[in-house]
């Protein structure tokens, strides 16, 4: 048995993958604790998991949604800095400790736990654990393939888009990613590590090992990513949702419609859910279900004034599980892990977000073919309604959505991947340790 740390940005999306493989290492026998932010101390016990609770300093600063008073980039920068990259010396510090009073054979983390960082950077492999990474966001690299992340600009193939990407690099990072840069290099100085040591886009690249939780048919190919860096598909959600009164309903209806606003960027309805609804109000064919993230139901009832109609069906949470098999098509305001989710089962996707990654993951979703770019947060009903019957109506998104699925199937199951993997880093740690001698 290997003893295991897992670190988790406190956010559902972050700590929900880190949960289940947590979980998986228990069910082998494995000794588990879990640091993360206190909000999901129960989600972390009910999984029979040892818990950890991360220091109020270590929490991100959620700011919801853009700042209309400032540009998209600099919202978005702002965002960046205080969810991930403030947190990132009070993080380090909590790691440090917990190791001090139990050290680990193995520590698993997100990526953007950049707490974990000034260990990669600073430390070498065997004066401290291997370090594995779960990636749960779009891959961010810089590469002359794509064009750099947060821009949402499509992708291609040649010289033009090339010289389009790196231009569009040069110039980003001297102008509006420069507040960030600056923001990192400040964070791991406090931490003893130079500046300019780490690029923040380039996270995945200073791991031992990462698993990315995505299916590579919907992320852009890079040459500059290395064989650490393995796509391997999502993992179940770590919410056990229990079945809504009205879910038999699901079995006759012609088309099933998911709407979800996610868990992050859901404190406004009235952005997603509200005009979904409206959109596609008493439309006889579908059967719209709406998750509210864990915003009360009630208060979407409200903002739709009381008046929800005949072919709607409202819940918390849903099981993905058993949801995805049997729908039509996702309508997301872009949450990554419902995404991949949801194309892991054949279903086409609809995307309408503006905040945090929702746009690389929109763009990525539109690039694979596997549905529509909204390319706006806040849709018309009209819009939601004409992009849902083009999907619904149009084979090509429904085949490349089953052709990815076909692929993912063709793949080795995810959770078994990292556990294994997991198992042999513990292994070659217990192995390489000093017998004890006992007096």
């Amino acid at each position: 048995m290997s003893s295991h740390l897992l670190v988790a940005t406190p956010l559902f999306g972050h700590v929900s993958p880190v949960v289940t493989v947590g979980a998986a290492l228990a069910e082998r026998g494995h000794d588990v604790v879990v640091m993360t932010g206190a909000p999901f101390a129960d989600l972390v016990r009910s999984h029979g998991l040892e818990f950890r609770s991360l220091p109020e300093d270590a929490d991100p600063s959620l700011t919801r949604g853009p700042d209309r008073l400032r540009p998209r980039w600099a919202s978005s920068v702002r965002d960046v800095v205080s969810i991930f990259v403030d947190p990132l010396a009070a993080q380090h510090r909590a790691v440090t400790a917990e190791l001090e009073r139990r050290p680990a054979d193995v520590i698993l983390g997100d990526t953007g736990f950049l707490g974990l960082q000034p260990m990669l950077l600073g430390l070498p492999l065997g004066i401290r654990p291997p370090i594995v990474g779960l990636s749960v966001t779009p891959i961010s690299v810089v590469s002359l393939d794509a064009a750099p992340f947060g821009s949402a600009l499509r992708t291609g193939v040649g010289p033009h888009f090339e010289r389009r990407n790196r231009r569009t690099q040069w110039l980003l990072s001297r102008g509006p990613l420069r507040p960030l840069h600056r923001a990192v290099d400040a964070a791991l100085h406090s931490c003893d590590v130079a500046a300019g040591s780490f690029d923040y886009f380039n996270q995945v690249l200073t791991f031992d090992q990462v698993f990315h939780l995505g299916s590579p048919e919907l992320e852009y190919p890079r040459r500059e990513l290395p064989d650490t860096v393995r796509m391997i598909g999502p993992v179940p959600t770590a919410v056990e949702a229990d079945l809504p009164p009205w879910w038999d309903d699901l079995a006759g209806a012609r088309h099933v419609v998911h709407v979800t606003q996610g868990t992050l960027a859901n404190d406004d309805v009235r952005r997603l859910l509200v005009p979904a609804i409206l959109g596609l109000a008493d439309e006889p064919d579908l059967l719209v279900v709406v998750a509210t993230g864990g915003r009360p139901v009630p208060e979407l009832i409200l903002a739709l004034g009381d008046n929800l109609p005949a072919n709607v069906r409202l819940a918390d949470f849903l099981p993905y599980d058993r949801l995805f098999p049997g729908t039509s098509v996702l309508l997301t305001n872009g949450g990554y892990g419902a995404v991949q989710l949801a194309v892991r089962h054949g279903v086409p996707v609809v995307v309408a977000g503006s905040t945090e990654d929702k746009p690389e993951v929109a763009a990525r979703v539109a690039w694979s073919g596997v549905g529509l770019d909204l390319r706006r947060g806040r849709p018309r009903p009209q819009r939601i309604r004409r992009a849902v019957r083009t999907v619904l109506e149009q084979a090509a998104y429904r085949d490349r959505a089953a052709a990815v699925r076909t692929a993912a199937e063709a793949r080795p199951d995810p959770l078994a991947l990292i556990t294994t993997e997991i198992e042999r880093l513990g292994l070659a740690v217990t192995d390489s340790q000093p017998e004890r001698v006992v007096d």
